[in-house]
């Protein structure tokens, strides 16, 4: 490759350079391969959208460019949400697995690829002398500002998150590169080490930025604090189906749209570095579409020849083909297991309180009174049983198979207690409740199931009354309640019944409706006996004789009833 195609795929679907003469120079004058470094702290684990700078890291690589990759442990374990340090070594060496297999899934030679760890020169004393130097350079809000768009700063941000501008600055300079790759969302990092690296005696650098590309979901950017946003490496088919099924994909929408943004900045260009940019979507009626441009494939999708559904399978099919060597390779891998095993370990989620809820009073009355019929019939059963053993004072045998009898009725198995059947001189001795019954024959087996029968018919209308006692016990409650407070007397009574029954009840019923009725007349009366009293003579008062005293001696109104006087 020639000096000039290298330096155009050097520079090729970048979104911007900062001091590109430096990559000039190097390549077209010094006539050496560019060096140049891409950074990423070992904090979560790698996704699809590593496939952005890996491509781009790629093309670097096929440019003739010598590519360092620094895992900046010493960066993520400083940031607000760092990796913690007992898990760093874990994650560094997972983190070079992954960035190796995505480069063989890309299809492109490593050999000029290079690892370095930031622990192995950020605690040097060269390094640190620089660094010092340099924090006295740089003020709090400068800090602050650069790392404003990288960092996550809550309201009361750590001091290490302020440093990773300033440590992030003098990597270029202890690395020894040419220049630096990284995304636009950094920028301000970029300026800050072209500001200040010169202040320390130290060079510019250049800066090759790529583009940002949308998130599936809503996030700006693919990130792996979003669950729905991030499809990961070692993700099954049928997941990424399922994420992408699920990605948001306006129709004839371009801009913003990050399944279109994917397909265009690690697809095709994929592709192209495989030497072929034929990207297949199948149509309903089984035709084949190919799209060599990514231009046509952009006009195609704003006119609504593309459907969203059409680009998400193509994409499914296209991405779990690139995913498939990645899985492979793990499976493989047993070191690359360890490092997951022991880097990741699982989280333990709490767990969740469920809220008891509150039995209501009558429905645990009766589940009382349900476990105390049980507790009794069983009771009563072993007891009697006992003391028939008892009687006889002779050796007994205890069946513990009931089902050596044969019942027609399976609800009658409950009555029987293995407990209460025995075998006394030969004779099978079957307890219920209290009467014992002695079986000698085989035809006194229909004696014991009618025996059986009238007991379980005996309990259903015990338990048959006693719950409408409860229902009418509460009902009684509720009506209790709504009474007024003249009826005391009524509420009296009441109280030392304890058991009320549904014609008592009617009849009370009864006798309030004919008390209120009672009352309704008496009043009626009085205001027809009062209409009806004839006026009086002059000078005297028509008046109820009530509401004032001075009645006869007095000619004003009465206030109680408003009659003036005639």
């Amino acid at each position: 490759m020639t000096p000039e195609e290298s330096l155009k795929l050097i520079k090729a679907n970048l979104a911007e350079i900062l001091n590109p003469e430096i990559i000039d120079d190097v390549v077209l004058n010094e006539k050496r391969p560019l060096s140049i470094y891409w950074g990423t702290a070992p904090t979560g684990k790698p996704h699809c959208g590593y496939f952005v700078p890996m491509v781009k890291i790629a093309e670097l690589l096929q440019a003739g460019c010598h590519v360092k990759v620094l895992i900046a442990d010493v960066h993520g374990y400083l940031d607000s949400v760092g990796t913690p340090i007992e898990l760093t070594k874990n994650r560094t060496e997972y983190y070079q697995f992954a960035i190796k297999s995505l480069l063989r899934a890309i299809g492109v030679s490593i050999d000029s690829l290079e690892f370095v760890i930031g622990s192995s020169f950020q605690w040097t004393e060269p390094y640190n002398v620089d660094c010092r130097m340099l924090e006295k350079m740089t003020t709090i809000s400068a800090a602050t500002k650069a790392s404003a768009e990288v960092v996550k700063q809550g309201e009361d941000p750590v001091l290490g998150g302020l440093t990773y501008p300033i440590m992030q600055a003098l990597d270029e300079q202890h690395l020894e590169v040419d220049a630096e790759l990284g995304g636009v969302d950094q920028r301000k990092i970029f300026t800050f080490a072209l500001e200040n690296l010169p202040k320390l005696g130290y060079k510019k650098r250049a800066h090759l930025m790529n583009a940002l590309v949308p998130g599936l979901g809503k996030s700006p950017k693919m990130s792996s604090s979003e669950e729905g946003s991030k499809i990961g490496l070692l993700d099954t088919p049928a997941e990424v189906e399922k994420k992408i099924k699920k990605a948001v994909c306006a129709p004839r929408v371009v801009d913003g749209n990050g399944v279109i943004a994917f397909i265009e900045h690690v697809i095709f260009r994929i592709l192209a570095l495989k030497g072929t940019t034929k990207f297949v979507l199948e149509q309903r009626d089984g035709e084949s579409l190919v799209y060599d441009d990514i231009v046509k494939f952009k006009q195609d999708y704003e006119q609504d020849i593309l459907t969203p559904q059409m680009i998400k399978a193509a994409l499914s099919k296209t991405l779990n083909e690139l995913l498939q060597p990645i899985r492979e390779e793990y499976e493989g891998s047993e070191e690359w297991q360890a490092c997951d095993q022991l880097g990741y370990p699982p989280v333990e989620k709490p767990a969740k309180k469920k809220k008891k809820k509150k039995q209501q009073p009558a429905k645990k009355k009766r589940d009382m009174e349900k476990t105390a019929d049980t507790e009794t019939i069983s009771d009563t059963a072993t007891i009697a049983a006992t003391e028939t053993i008892t009687d006889t004072e002779t050796t007994t045998d205890t069946i513990t198979n009931v089902d050596t009898i044969t019942f027609a009725d399976a609800d009658l198995l409950t009555l029987m207690n293995p407990a209460s059947v025995t075998v006394v001189d030969g004779h099978m001795v079957i307890t219920v409740d209290t009467d014992t019954i002695e079986l000698q024959e085989t035809n006194d087996m229909e004696k014991l199931l009618e025996k059986l029968k009238e007991s379980v018919k005996q309990k259903e209308a015990q338990k048959k009354a006693r719950e409408e006692a409860v229902r009418v016990t509460e009902k009684r409650e509720r009506i209790f309640k709504k009474w007024p407070a003249e009826m005391g007397w009524l509420a009296e009574m009441l109280r030392k019944e304890p058991v009320i029954s549904i014609a008592a009840e009617t009849r009370w019923k009864k006798r309030l409706i004919e008390e209120a009725i009672e009352k309704k007349e008496k009043k009626e009366k009085l205001e027809e006996k009062m209409e009806q009293e004839p006026v009086k003579q002059k000078g005297q008062m028509q008046c109820c004789k009530k509401c004032c005293r001075c009645y006869k001696h007095c000619s004003l109104c009465c206030k109680q009833c408003r009659r003036r006087s005639v």
